[in-house]
């Protein structure tokens, strides 16, 4: 069992017999409202807001190595969990061992070699501007995402000190005051096993121009696709995973907001 508190936020990780369960709660207090949009329309690629120096900026005028990739890019390459990033972030990849449910990511190839409960990657990962240190708590469900974050070369002047190598940010939707929401379902199979998933999300005022709330899940499942071929021995790569996550926008005046986003997440099956 874990425990790390970074600013105003909590983190708590903890694993049992091939099960990975995380409690993620963050309060940042804010003084705008991100926004970030990117996909190719009549040729021209739209602005992406990034923090990737602490405060709001487009990506194109940010003085570093930076790769944005917004949630519905994310929803359209199919990502499904916190290693699929490294499909199409370049310089970006991943320990094999494990990938899905503890994600041991690399940047220009530098990354930990042995890493445990008690160790430390050079790649530090975020979310919601949340460090993450431990493995178990960085295998988290991409959904109702706002954008990815990937920050190339040492970043620890605001970032901390263990991002030599870089940092990976995940930022999930803002709650909003105009009503909006999505849902969907897909199912498929992959060596005669079946996976599916399920997942949407809501949300909108709660009080006229004061307070929003936003509400979304994902839920996925996968049959043993893998044959064990030794005598007695049990097939392998199925698993299950859910996750839910709530958001609460305060704004009481135009100056300042505040976010509280409370998630849990449940991974019980094979690594990968």
């Amino acid at each position: 069992m874990n425990f790390q508190k970074h600013s105003a936020a909590g983190y708590l990780a903890g694993r049992h017999r091939g099960t990975n369960k995380a409690i993620l709660l963050t309060a940042a207090v804010l003084a705008c409202v991100f926004s970030a949009s990117a996909g190719a329309q009549g040729g021209l690629l739209e602005e992406i807001v990034v923090v990737a120096q602490k405060r709001t900026a487009s990506a194109q005028d940010v003085p570093m190595a930076i790769s944005a990739v917004n949630g519905q890019t994310a929803r359209d390459l199919g990502w499904s969990n916190a290693g699929d990033i490294v499909t199409q972030i370049p310089s970006v990849t991943l320990d094999e061992n494990q990938a899905r449910s503890e994600p041991n990511f690399r940047v220009r190839g530098l990354g930990a070699e042995a890493l445990n409960a008690a160790g430390q990657s050079p790649v530090g990962v975020y979310f919601n501007e949340v460090y993450i240190n431990n493995l178990q708590g960085r295998g988290i469900p991409l959904f109702d995402l706002d954008r990815v974050e990937v920050l190339r070369g040492p970043q620890g002047t605001l970032w901390g000190k263990n991002t030599t190598a870089g940092a990976i940010h995940f930022v999930t939707r803002r709650p909003s005051h105009e009503a909006d929401g999505y849902a969907l379902a897909t199912v498929g199979t992959m060596e005669d096993a079946t996976q599916w998933t399920i997942e949407g999300a809501a949300g909108g005022s709660i009080v006229a121009d004061t307070l929003a709330g936003r509400i979304a899940f994902k839920m996925e499942d996968r049959e043993n696709w893998v044959e064990n071929e030794f005598p007695g021995g049990e097939d392998l790569g199925a698993f299950d995973s859910t996750a839910l996550r709530g958001s609460l926008l305060f704004t009481p005046n135009d100056v300042f907001d505040a976010n509280l986003v409370l998630s849990y997440s449940d991974y019980d099956g094979d690594f990968r």
